[in-house]
C-alpha cells in the first residue's frame, strides 16, 4: 500500500481511538522497513495522531534516530541481558539495541522495555536481577514482562519448521510476581502483560 492510502485508513478510524489511542507499529518490525515507517510516523505526528513503535531496535543508529523522531512512545523487545546469551538466542549481539535504547532515553522519548521470559533461558530469579540491573543502569523505569507460550506452535507444524523452544512449558515453570517484584527493586514500574489464547 501506498502511503496515502494507510493514512486514509488511520484517518478515518480517528473517532474509534478514544482519548488515549492512536497508531501503534509493530511486528514485522519497522526497522525492516524504515523508509515508510518513518514516513507514516511523521504524518501520523502531523495529524496529532499518538505514535507507538514496538521494535527490537536492532538497527543502525541512522534508522533507528528516523524511526523515533516522529515516535510518542518506544516498546524495545529486549531479549537478554547477556551478550553472549544473546547471541547464541538470536543470533546477534545486543550491543547495538543498548545503544539504541540509550539514544531514545538522551532523546527523552518515553520507553518501556518488554520482556518475553523463557524458562531455561531467562525465567530465573537471577535473571530477573539481571534485567533490573540493566535497566535501571540505562535509566528505563518502565517494563512489561511477557510470559512465553506455545500460541504459534501450531505454525511450525503445518510449516514442518523444527520449534527450538517447544520444550518450554512456562505457565508451570515461571512465577511472574516474584520476577516482578525483583525488577521492582530497582526502582522499575513493572506490568505482567495479559496471557495470549490460541487463535
Amino acid at each position: 500500500m501506498e502511503l496515502d492510502e494507510v493514512m486514509e485508513i488511520i484517518l478515518e478510524d480517528r473517532d474509534n481511538y478514544g482519548a488515549g489511542g492512536g497508531v501503534t507499529l509493530s511486528g514485522g518490525d519497522a526497522v525492516l522497513q524504515p523508509d515508510f515507517a518513518a514516513a507514516l510516523l511523521k504524518k501520523c505526528r502531523e495529524n496529532s495522531i499518538h505514535t507507538i513503535l514496538e521494535t527490537s531496535a536492532c538497527s543502525t543508529p541512522l534508522v533507528f534516530s528516523r524511526l523515533i523522531a516522529h515516535t510518542d512512545l518506544l516498546m524495545i523487545d529486549l531479549k537478554h541481558y547477556d551478550e553472549k546469551k544473546h547471541v547464541q538466542f538470536t543470533g546477534v549481539s545486543n550491543r547495538s539495541i543498548l545503544d539504541n535504547l540509550d539514544f531514545a532515553m538522551a532523546m527523552k522519548i518515553p520507553v518501556i522495555a518488554r520482556l518475553v521470559i523463557i524458562p531455561g533461558i531467562n525465567a530465573a530469579q537471577t535473571d530477573a536481577w539481571n534485567f533490573g540491573k540493566l535497566l535501571a543502569e540505562h535509566q528505563v523505569n518502565k517494563a512489561e514482562l511477557l510470559l512465553f507460550d506455545q500460541v504459534g506452535q501450531k505454525k511450525y507444524e503445518v510449516f514442518h519448521i523444527p520449534e527450538a523452544l517447544k520444550e518450554a512449558n512456562s505457565a508451570s515453570q515461571v512465577n511472574l510476581e516474584e520476577y516482578k517484584s525483583t525488577i521492582e527493586s530497582f526502582g522499575v514500574q513493572v506490568r505482567i502483560s495479559p496471557m495470549k489464547t490460541e487463535q
